[in-house]
């Protein structure tokens, strides 16, 4: 009988471990734990599944969870984790993943630490979530609105502009400080054959350009271009 209990306990918590292994692989959703004391860290199979980690050939660790880190969150991920520690207070966190084929994922990471009497932590919980669809879709229409506000913007300044000049340099402007590229021009093309356009007017920093035709924007040929870097 007692064999028998023990079967089933244990056909039982297989079963368990499996529903939570499926919910987790719906969910997007990995766990992990930490024991401060020995540096211990375990990882669920979902937090390999997320991070693009064969665990047979790379085993959980620290080292391996920082690499996996985008190199612009590192400091902003060792930094959470340092301050619930120190401030003894859960942290909850959107970063940034750079896998090895060069796939970039927005997830959301969530941990809480616990201490012994003498307040010293001993372990560390946590999950991980993928939640790159639902920021893609987010980032996706911060640029719609940004858009939108740009082409607002730049309706406004071609009804009150008084000049030319001044009608160029807000439209730079609207593009740069509203729609959050980094570098806006507009340059007036030379003479047939000659490749080197003149300066007009600037705004925003030297980058990747994107070409767009004034007139794409306000519906006027005025042989003029709007040079802009790529969305943040």
């Amino acid at each position: 009988r007692d064999i028998t209990e023990r079967k089933q306990a244990h056909e039982q918590l297989l079963l368990s471990k499996a529903s939570l292994e499926e919910a987790q692989r719906i969910a997007r959703l990995g766990n992990w734990t930490l024991d401060i004391n020995s540096n211990s860290l375990e990882w669920s199979d979902g937090i390999y599944r997320i991070f693009g980690i064969d665990p047979a050939v790379f085993g959980a660790s620290y080292e391996t969870f920082l690499n996996a880190i985008h190199p612009d969150d590192r400091e902003f991920v060792n930094k959470a984790y340092a301050d619930s520690i120190k401030n003894r207070t859960p942290y909850d966190i959107v970063h940034r993943l750079l896998l090895k084929n060069g796939q970039v994922k927005y997830v959301n990471e969530r941990c809480k630490t616990f201490y012994d009497e003498q307040g010293r932590p001993l372990r560390s919980i946590g999950t991980v979530q993928d939640i790159t669809e639902s920021k893609q879709a987010e980032l996706s229409l911060q640029r719609i609105n940004r858009t939108l506000k740009v082409l607002s913007a730049c309706n406004i300044t071609l009804v009150h502009a008084q000049t030319e000049d001044e009608l160029l340099r807000d439209v730079c402007r609207h593009l740069v400080e509203t729609g959050g590229y980094r570098l806006a021009w507009v340059e007036y093309p030379g003479e047939a054959g000659v490749n080197a356009l003149a300066l007009l007017f600037g705004g925003g920093y030297v980058g990747l350009f994107l070409a767009y035709p004034l007139y794409q924007i306000f519906g006027l040929w005025a042989g003029l271009i709007i040079l802009a870097a790529l969305l943040l």
